[in-house]
C-alpha cells in the first residue's frame, strides 16, 4: 500500500470530495456515463470496506480504518442498488419509447 504524508493525503481526499460534489448535477440528471462512475465508485468503497475489515481480521488486530468500514459497505451497497434501480427505470423508459 502506498504511504502519503498527511498533507498529500488531506489535499487528495480535498480534491476528491470536491470532484464528487461537483458530479452530483449530473447524477441527478441522468447524465451519460455517470451510471459507470457510480458502479466504479461503489466497487471501489465495497472492496476498500472489505479491505480494511479483512486485513483486521488477517493480521488479527484493529487496523486503521476498520471503525468506520462498516459505514463504507453500507454506503457502497446502497450506492450499488440506487444505481441499479435507476438503470431499471432507465431501462424501462428506453423499452417503452422504441
Amino acid at each position: 500500500m502506498p504511504t502519503f504524508t498527511f498533507g498529500v493525503w488531506l489535499a487528495g481526499l480535498i480534491a476528491l470530495v470536491l470532484a464528487l460534489a461537483a458530479l452530483g448535477g449530473p447524477v441527478r440528471r441522468g447524465a451519460p456515463g455517470t451510471w459507470l462512475a457510480s458502479w466504479v465508485l461503489a466497487t471501489i468503497m465495497f472492496l476498500n470496506g472489505f479491505g480494511h475489515l479483512g486485513g483486521s481480521l488477517f493480521f488479527q488486530r484493529w487496523l486503521p480504518g476498520s471503525t468506520s468500514a462498516p459505514l463504507l459497505l453500507a454506503a457502497s451497497l446502497w450506492l450499488g442498488l440506487r444505481t441499479w434501480e435507476r438503470a431499471q427505470v432507465r431501462f424501462a423508459r428506453s423499452a417503452l419509447n422504441t
